[in-house]
């Protein structure tokens, strides 16, 4: 069930996908309209109109039957998705927060705002996420000796009359689009209202750094495509003996930041445990909002060189983590979904018995014969390899 980087104006998937179609061993499954009839006839026009395909009261869905079966079930043939008009105007914005608790504390206030007037994407990365960030920020080389004069008072504002530590420092970017241009001002304005809220809330602990300041535009941009970056970190670090990988988790606003302090201690202990060099990457950032909370996400990284089973080793780190997610209060998966390798988790603290055994009944009667034998998620088979996963 994929969720993207716009998801604060776009939505998840589920919120895209208006019907499907589905090939099964079965048959072919259709619900509300067969898909079929919206194909033009030999004359051009269409068998039926186009708005069959909005909401109806006719049973459960069968499109939240198909998203998340990860294969499962069958072959999805074709889709009726909602589509969107390109924005025309877009702006990213950068904020400051003095720690990863008054960055919390902005993307609640944010999560607050009406729909009409939230970013497409707000991204707040605690102080590891914040560092690495700089670390791979391209060069801008446009902020010449006053942009970085400009940007060095800042710094020196920050630390020395408000009192933030750098250490401890976190940053968020924003990404505002939409038609018309006047729609992005009132995002923008909307971004500083949260910002203010939020700064007031935490004693001063937020600052949104004006578009004006060529570090600000540059570090918001960079700030919002490191997520691009991030994705090539693993084949980096393979080539130096390190192996590293993303997890996810949504958990409500309440417990963000024990869950994110959980899972650096656990990831830092279990580190410790296997006698493996020097100290774990563990950097996480908040990158969806909700009413009811939001989406965590933490990059992994250790070096297991010198260990005798270096991908179990991972394998360890990884499961450490994730329990120490579900443990205070995090879910599974907000958005990878669960696959093979975690499917033991699904089974022991994500499903109850009556529903693995309701949906393996639907399996049956679609697939009898197990034609479509992905095995994934509520259906995977138990595997000698998840023992790596306990670790010690």
């Amino acid at each position: 069930r994929a969720s993207g980087m716009k998801r604060g104006r776009y939505g998840n998937i589920e919120d895209l996908v208006v019907g499907v179609r589905v090939a099964t061993a079965a048959g072919i499954l259709w619900h509300g309209v067969d898909d079929k009839d919206d194909e033009p006839t030999k004359g051009g026009e269409p068998r039926r109109e186009s708005s069959s395909h909005g909401r109806r009261s006719m049973g459960p869905e069968l499109r939240e039957l198909v998203l998340g079966s990860e294969g499962n079930l069958g072959i999805i043939t074709s889709v009726v998705l909602r589509v969107r008009p390109m924005p025309s105007h877009q702006l990213y914005a950068a904020l400051l927060c003095r720690d990863f608790k008054a960055g919390v504390c902005l993307a609640r206030e944010v999560s607050r705002l009406p729909s009409a007037l939230r970013p497409a994407s707000l991204r707040v990365g605690d102080a590891a996420h914040h560092k690495l960030g700089k670390v791979l920020k391209p060069s801008s080389g446009d902020e010449g000796p006053l942009g970085a004069g400009l940007a060095m008072a800042a710094r020196a504002y920050l630390g020395t009359v408000k009192g933030w530590r750098s250490e401890q420092v976190c940053g968020a970017t924003a990404l505002l689009e939409g038609d018309p241009a006047s729609e992005v001002a009132a995002q923008r304005r909307a971004l500083a209202a949260a910002a203010s809220t939020a700064s007031r809330l935490t004693g001063g602990g937020v600052a949104l750094l004006p578009g004006w300041l060529p570090a600000a535009r540059a570090g918001a941009r960079a700030g919002y495509e490191i997520t691009f970056a991030v994705a090539y970190l693993r084949d980096l670090f393979l080539e130096r003996g390190i192996l590293g990988e993303s997890l996810e988790t949504f958990v409500g606003w309440a417990r963000v930041e024990e869950l994110v302090q959980s899972v650096g201690a656990a990831v830092t202990a279990r580190h410790e445990s296997l006698g493996l060099r020097g100290r774990p990457l563990v950097s996480s950032r908040i990158t969806q909002l909700y009413d009811q909370g939001a989406c965590v996400y933490f990059y992994v990284a250790a070096d297991c060189r010198g260990h005798a089973s270096p991908v179990e080793a991972f394998a360890s780190l990884e499961h450490a983590a994730r329990l120490a997610a579900l443990d205070k209060g995090g879910n599974l998966s907000h958005h990878h979904g669960v696959g093979k390798l975690r499917a033991r988790l699904l089974k022991d603290k994500g499903a109850s018995p009556a529903w693995r055994g309701g949906f393996k009944a639907i399996k049956k009667a679609l697939d009898p014969d197990g034609v479509f034998c992905a095995q994934n998620g509520l259906l995977a088979e138990d595997s000698d390899d998840e023992a790596a996963d306990e670790g010690s």
